[in-house]
């Protein structure tokens, strides 16, 4: 994919995607039994929204010559498959999935912190950018655990049944 996009459809595709994760999010944490990690679901979905709420913020800050200003996109930054997350999606799929989402969005937020000046909209975006790792993180230390514990999402207490507590 190599396409000019404005900055503002760029900033619209980046608030969809938040708006997709935190839909997969809160629809994966209702199929979780265990608590730790449906809480770390919820929190991802709650850091979603944060994000769609900052982006429409620096949407409205934008100038008219900014927002329409052209930039070339050498690849898909989203290719956003949060979108295509059901119920019945298997579990590790889903993490798979989000955790490709988290690493998309992180690049998309580097390369439009690039697009401004230094600046309150360049270190928020960076931020964004360093948030999103952040999720990555998290998501693949828990799907990491799925896979040596296969029914660890499905387990109310674990860790301490594990631990014979």
């Amino acid at each position: 994919m190599s396409e000019d996009m404005k900055v503002q459809d760029i900033f619209q595709m980046a608030i969809r995607s938040e708006v997709l994760a935190q839909k997969a999010y809160m629809m994966t944490a209702k199929r979780i039994n265990n608590l730790m990690l449906k809480e770390r679901l919820e929190f991802l979905a709650g850091e979603e929204l944060k994000h769609k709420q900052v982006l429409e913020g620096l949407t409205k800050r934008m100038n008219v010559d900014m927002a329409t200003c052209e930039v070339k996109l050498d690849y898909d930054p989203i290719g956003d498959r949060m979108d295509t997350i059901t119920e019945s999606t298997p579990i590790g799929e889903v993490f798979q999935i989000a955790m490709d989402s988290e690493s998309r969005s992180k690049n998309l937020y580097e390369l439009m912190a690039k697009m401004f000046d230094d600046g309150v909209e360049r270190g928020i975006l960076q931020h964004l950018a360093k948030m999103e790792q952040t999720h990555y993180d998290l998501l693949k230390d828990e799907y990491e655990l799925m896979i040596k514990y296969p029914d660890y999402w499905m387990d109310v207490d674990f860790p301490l049944n594990n631990l014979g507590v």
